[in-house]
């Protein structure tokens, strides 16, 4: 997806939520878990006017860690909290893709 001519980006976490933010019309990468963000990664998100975490509220607080790591490094993210219990796989599985695009504020990217 980095090739394709966006000006924002959607960053997640793990492999089922990067296919549903795709499949769901956002142009989406993720890493594969917490921890595996690399600052030199930021490199290839700062051709973006803007990047949005879509975080997982989870109990732990870490969805919010990951997206504050990218924000650091990059500096043109904005983090997205999904609803309490929620990843973005969870979240169109309950609600379908509209609750993802209007949590994002927007219907079509």
């Amino acid at each position: 997806m980095l090739e394709e001519d966006h000006n924002v980006m959607f960053t997640v976490e793990g492999e089922p939520d990067t296919w549903i933010a795709t499949q769901c019309g956002l142009p989406a990468i993720g890493f594969p878990g917490v921890s595996s963000w690399r600052p030199e990664w930021a490199l290839a998100l700062k051709q973006y006017d803007v990047v949005y975490h879509l975080a997982d509220a989870d109990d732990k607080g870490q969805g919010q860690e990951l997206g504050e790591r990218i924000a650091r490094d990059c500096g043109n993210v904005r983090i997205i909290l999904m609803p309490e219990g929620h990843d973005v796989n969870s979240l169109v599985k309950a609600e379908g893709p509209e609750a993802l695009l209007r949590k994002v504020g927007m219907q079509h990217v």
